[in-house]
């Protein structure tokens, strides 16, 4: 015998793809003219000035705004209702194109590596000014960009991924601010070449970050803030509860986890007060949105399969 807590046939909205949906859309969608603005004006400040340093950046930003042309069409699907056959909606597609955008970024490490030794073993003259001036305008228009994602990263995967590569953008201005002053003051023509080799390494560091990430979530591991041990040990404090078996708990999207397990009660007049109670702590303590609680009997012996 058993009883369940009741789900809705469509899932409410909720932030991620309500309030934050519709502000972040705007919010990319700025973003993303800032990104192209900056990309046409570094592809003629390198044409110009001769410098591979500011083309290669431009280039890389090409594929930023491939991604955050991704992001913007993930933020769009994802506002689109549940539906009978898609339950949770359309709320994987962040993590989907999070998980593809992140692996543009890793490309694009291979192509910043790449770039930077052909420097490093074919040195060419640059107009070091014009490439200080372009760079410069660069760096800030993304500094610009990062403020504004930065508001809500934290509560989107997608935004955050997106933060990412306008912050990659942001240091390969740094790195050709820097390889234009060494030009410039020093005649160091390989500046740029070494400082892209480290500018490299850190946005493919960023990317397995975003990558470890969205696998976990497609793999529907256990969130990362929610001890599965703690969370058992909470339901077992709520009175009439015995025993907690079968726990599942996982993330839908950034900022919407799910919860399903059993609970073996003592009385089972008493499971709408054991329902309200547990769902009371899920979502105040580990805030859990969705959760669904069977309720066995003491005597109850299910076969559970096996996961």
């Amino acid at each position: 015998m058993s009883a369940s807590h009741p789900v809705p046939s469509v899932v409410p909205p909720v932030t991620p793809a309500g309030e934050l949906g519709t502000r972040g859309f705007r919010t990319l969608a700025f973003v993303w003219g800032l990104t192209a603005g900056t990309f046409v004006a570094e592809v003629l400040g390198g044409w110009w000035s001769n410098s591979l340093a500011l083309i290669a950046d431009a280039f890389h930003m090409l594929t930023d705004l491939s991604a955050l042309s991704l992001s913007l069409f993930a933020l769009w699907i994802s506002r689109r209702p549940a539906t009978a056959r898609r339950t949770f909606g359309y709320y994987r597609v962040e993590i989907l194109v999070a998980l593809l955008n992140a692996s543009l970024l890793v490309v694009t490490a291979g192509g910043v590596t790449w770039k930077a030794w052909e420097r490093l073993r074919t040195p060419v003259a640059i107009q070091a000014p014009l490439m200080f001036g372009v760079a410069a305008v660069g760096l800030v228009i993304n500094l610009v960009g990062i403020l504004i994602l930065r508001r809500y990263a934290t509560e989107n995967l997608n935004l955050r991924t997106a933060l990412l590569h306008v912050a990659s953008d942001a240091l390969g201005s740094v790195s050709a601010l820097t390889a234009a002053l060494a030009v410039w003051l020093k005649g160091w023509t390989r500046a740029d070449a070494v400082v892209s080799l480290g500018l490299s390494g850190l946005i493919l560091y960023s990317a397995v970050r975003v990558i470890r990430e969205a696998v976990h979530i497609l793999m529907e591991g256990t969130p990362r803030h929610i001890d599965l041990e703690e969370l058992r040990q909470a339901l077992l404090e709520v009175r009439g509860i015995r025993d907690v078996h079968d726990l599942h708990v996982w993330t839908v999207t950034p900022g919407v986890e799910a919860m399903s397990g059993h609970a073996v009660v003592e009385d089972l007049q008493q499971t709408h007060e054991i329902l309200t109670e547990a769902r009371r702590i899920l979502q105040t303590r580990f805030h859990i949105q969705h959760v669904t609680l069977q309720i066995e009997c003491c005597d109850f012996r299910p076969t559970e399969p096996e996961i």
